[in-house]
């Protein structure tokens, strides 16, 4: 047995194919949960080459106790760094269909991959059709709603899909900011509808009415700019900023953002630490709008803000300033976890005017670094980024190597494909697959 387990471990793809086709010929209770373990294996054919096996063996092999005794195991392999370990344990924990998953399943909901998205929701209708009624699913709302604040709208829509199907009220205002704010629209209407099923009256709750109040105080805001006081025509919004109320302050710091007068930076920059994380999201936004360079440090300090909100439009802010030192900032932030979401979105927005120092970090930044920057120059697909992937093909971190040939797919330029037809040869089966990937969007073109 311990031969067999060794075998199933080996980094060759031929030798683990082998000896799954050989316990197809086993009744031991032991090959069951081997083959189960082996339905997450990184390479497709072996993947398929066990679900093969464990049908031969026992058709109901999903019920067994060794099937129950793989969960943890596959659990675990839903946060794999490779997208199809994730789907593939997505999958055979919905044929085993144990209530164990429902949690780390309702997790996957909001993974950054599609296919593992859609794999974990049919695994949960496996597992139980009323999953959403679970105590286990609850326990996953505190992940989907930090989720609503994800820099992929694909993800965004996906955690406010499970909100409404699991239908929490802690949900509620988080959604609200969703259903009036994000900037895509089929987000807004999911988490609409949502908040529809949650609470029919939500438009008449605090967040909604702030964003109504703010339209309904622009003819007030035009006249009060019109005012001259000893403190200029800024002075009632500057003073403003300081009320009492929230309602005002947040009122106030989007007037100051609309006037688009770099006299109002100095008050926006101290309205960034205001108690409320509305008030500091308003102001952030309010200095992007502004556009002035002198913003760039105190919003780079906000990136550290406890509020994902306010984190979120920092990072636009400082993308819509967009010069050379604020790229460099949000280049910078690519090393800090909690900044690497918003940061990678913003220079993404900034778009070409990021891509040379994205290619400077490629080639001599850390590890962390390394592995996000090639996504982000993949979504800004300028063709100058071609020749540093290639180069990162080579790099001594596989994951780097995987996310330069999936980067070098999405770009879609010829010159890769001498490069990513090497990389077939590569003794790792995920690179192999993934260049082979690449290459067919390339081919497809």
């Amino acid at each position: 047995m311990w031969w067999t387990l060794r075998q199933l471990r080996s980094k060759n793809q031929k030798t683990r194919e082998r000896v799954v086709c050989k316990m197809s010929m086993s009744r031991e209770p032991f090959a069951v949960q081997r083959l189960v373990g082996a339905l997450k294996d990184q390479a497709l054919v072996v993947r398929k080459a066990a679900a093969e096996a464990l049908e031969r063996i026992d058709p109901n092999w999903a019920k067994s106790v060794a099937a129950k005794r793989a969960v943890p195991q596959l659990v675990a392999a839903l946060k794999d760094e490779r997208r199809d370990v994730r789907k593939a344990a997505a999958e055979a924990l919905g044929k085993i269909a144990d209530a164990r998953a429902v949690e780390p399943l309702v997790a996957a909901l909001k993974d950054i991959d599609m296919a593992v998205q859609d794999a974990a929701e049919k695994a949960l209708q496996q597992v139980n059709p009323n999953w959403y009624m679970c105590e286990a699913a609850k326990r996953g709302v505190p992940q989907l709603v930090g989720a609503l604040k994800h820099r992929h709208l694909h993800v965004r829509r996906a955690a406010a899909e499970a909100l409404r199907k699991i239908g929490d009220a802690r949900a509620i205002q988080p959604l609200v900011a969703a259903a009036l704010e994000d900037e895509d629209g089929d987000v807004r209407k999911v988490a609409a509808e949502a908040l529809e099923r949650l609470d029919p009256n939500w438009r008449k709750s605090g967040a909604a009415m702030r964003t109504e109040m703010f339209a309904a105080l622009k003819p007030q805001v035009q006249r009060k700019l019109e005012v001259r006081s000893d403190a200029g025509p800024l002075g009632p919004l500057v003073t403003a900023l300081r009320d009492g109320n929230l309602h005002v302050r947040w009122a106030a710091a989007r007037a100051l953002g609309e006037t688009g007068d770099a006299r109002a930076i100095e008050p926006l920059v101290g309205a960034l630490k205001d108690e409320h994380y509305y008030v500091r999201k308003a102001a952030a936004r309010a200095l992007g709008e502004i556009g002035d360079s002198r913003a760039i440090e105190p919003l780079v300090a906000a990136f550290k803000d406890k509020d994902s909100g306010v984190r979120s439009a920092t990072a636009k802010a400082l993308a819509k300033i967009g010069d050379a030192q604020a790229v460099a900032s949000l280049v910078a932030a690519l090393n800090d976890g909690d900044m690497i979401v918003w940061a990678a979105g913003a220079l993404v927005t900034i778009g070409d005017a990021a891509v040379e120092p994205l290619v400077s970090a490629l080639e001599h930044g850390d590890l962390v670094m390394r592995r996000e920057v090639p996504n982000i120059l993949a979504e800004i697909g300028n063709a100058r980024a071609v020749e540093p992937l290639v180069a990162a093909l080579k790099d001594d971190d596989l994951v780097v190597r995987l996310e330069a040939a999936q980067a070098l797919g999405k770009i879609g330029d010829a010159r890769a494909v001498e490069p990513l037809v090497e990389a077939l040869k590569d003794e790792d089966s995920d690179l192999r697959e993934t260049a082979a990937e690449a290459l067919e969007k390339i081919r497809a073109r």
